[in-house]
């Protein structure tokens, strides 16, 4: 999939450097109605790029990919790992998905793949939610005591 995704990613990139070329062309002739044909061409042309780019972007949201930055290539996979919703995350020029996130997170929580190891993943989260129960375990007895 990467392979597509980095050829969408390009085209775009293609695209928006033509758009802002054609947006930084200052037309003056002799002739206004020459000025009025190369304008309205530039127009078409403009356009014509613009609904190429929108649709390059509409592949990669078929595709389930959150675009984070463009001009960096950023894009994030939704994902799930042992029942939670994580983005893997991956950067045009990087060979391989090598990143993950929480879902909470955004792209600042960015670690390397290798933390989602399942044994670490689910003990850090197991050992969260022990921690919870037993606070919880801890106040019922407490409140049952005060209505005694």
């Amino acid at each position: 999939m990467l392979p597509e995704v980095r050829k969408h990613l390009q085209r775009v990139n293609r695209l928006r450097h033509h758009l802002l070329l054609l947006d930084s062309v200052d037309i003056s002739h002799d002739d206004p109605e020459q000025d009025d044909r190369i304008q309205r061409a530039l127009e078409k042309e403009f356009h014509g790029a613009s609904f190429k780019v929108y649709n390059e972007l509409e592949k990669l949201d078929q595709k389930g990919l959150i675009l984070r930055d463009l001009e960096e290539g950023l894009l994030d996979f939704r994902s799930v790992f042992q029942g939670r919703e994580i983005y893997l995350c991956w950067r045009i020029g990087e060979p391989t998905i090598n990143f993950w996130h929480e879902a909470d997170d955004g792209v600042q929580g960015r670690k390397h793949i290798h933390a989602l190891q399942k044994d670490k993943f689910h003990d850090k989260h197991a050992h969260q939610e022990h921690k919870d129960e037993k606070k919880e375990k801890k106040r019922i007895p407490r409140r049952l005591s005060v209505k005694k």
